[in-house]
């Protein structure tokens, strides 16, 4: 038996205005919010429907997703004479 499928293929952009770079953890909730939202309303348009999202590169053939990781802390915590103080107790 054959049968034939309907498919509609749409494009979306998601732009974060301003910066060069955004929290990894505001893109990806953006990203899994995006997904479900799309998901939800495909199915809810048609309950028995296959859907598939993919993340296309910017250019073709390259997809690149830098992550710079940021550490703050506290300067002299962790210093020779710290480490030594429990030893005189």
């Amino acid at each position: 038996m054959n049968t034939n499928f309907i498919e509609s293929t749409e494009t979306f952009v998601i732009s974060f205005g301003g910066k060069s770079s955004i929290d990894a953890e505001t893109f990806s909730q953006t990203i899994n919010n995006t997904i479900e939202l799309l998901k939800e309303s495909a199915l809810a348009n048609d309950p028995s429907c296959f859907v598939r999202l993919e993340i296309k590169a910017n250019n073709t053939g390259s997809f690149e997703t830098i992550i710079e990781a940021i550490v703050r802390f506290s300067e002299n915590i962790f210093n020779k004479d710290n480490l030594d103080l429990p030893k005189k107790f």
